[in-house]
């Protein structure tokens, strides 16, 4: 949909899908001045943390599907006054990548309908919960409107049903008091490329999962961790985090031994 700011003088000429999704996102926010009590986020006191969505996923969604937020509806430059007066943001399938900005629908939508979201603060979803994992917290998969369960993160569950799979939890969306960072512990010493094998740490302080490969940070020309500094042994705990990319980052940066001379 391209849309088009008219000048001062200028005839008003306004194309059927543009003035269709004024119309959207107007009566989408007066039906939902009335339908918000219904929210359980509202009900928490959490109504200010609620926003306007428009279902950009291709298909329909039901009530608590997790999504993406993505761009305005309408951004300054197709109207300035309805940017300023009404928030609304289209919503896309979860990508997998960590520290996406995720919502939860109040309430069921079709495909380009627009409705009530969550985007901070306390509110049912479901999760879906491994057997024998340690977690606090919970991410986005690829392509899946159900939360997983995960060892950290900014998005805290609160309470989750017993039970594996998907599971009917309360979470508490991008809380911003968890600052503790993930700690992985190294499996190898630091090799001749750019990753070094680790397992993470769980809240009680024992390692759990897989082994996997996490990427090191060198300064200028240096390749090779086990050319740099710091110089990683096997059993040594560091902090490590997954980037916009995806990739999963020890928090330590590498400096090759010839400029420390």
């Amino acid at each position: 949909m391209v849309m088009r700011k008219v000048q001062t003088g200028q005839p008003l000429k306004i194309g059927a899908s543009t003035f269709n999704t004024f119309i959207d996102v107007a009566e989408a926010y007066q039906r939902n001045q009335f339908n918000v009590v219904n929210s359980p986020a509202a009900a928490s006191g959490n109504s200010r943390n609620l926003i306007l969505v428009q279902n950009k996923t291709g298909a329909a969604l039901d009530r608590f599907a997790v999504v993406v937020i993505d761009a305005p509806v309408i951004t300054p430059e197709d109207n300035l006054d309805h940017f300023k007066n009404t928030i609304a943001f289209e919503v896309v399938n979860p990508a997998g990548t960590y520290g996406e900005r995720v919502a939860v629908l109040q309430e069921p939508l079709d495909d380009d309908a627009i409705g009530i979201a969550c985007i901070s603060g306390v509110t049912p979803c479901q999760v879906n919960k491994p057997a024998d994992q340690d977690y606090t917290g919970v991410i986005t998969t690829n392509g899946s409107n159900v939360f997983s369960a995960f060892y950290g993160g900014p998005n805290a569950v609160l309470w989750i049903d017993s039970g594996t799979g998907d599971q009917w939890a309360i979470v508490c969306l991008n809380n911003a008091s968890d600052g503790v960072p993930l700690l992985a512990v190294t499996q190898e010493a630091a090799q001749s490329d750019a990753y070094i094998s680790v397992k993470l740490v769980g809240a009680n302080g024992s390692m759990i999962g897989s082994a996997f490969d996490a990427k090191c940070l060198f300064q200028d020309d240096a390749t090779a961790a086990d050319e740099c500094l710091p110089d990683v042994q096997s059993g040594k705990t560091v902090p490590i985090y997954k980037g916009q990319d995806g990739v999963w980052y020890l928090g330590l940066t590498f400096i090759k031994f010839t400029e420390c001379a």
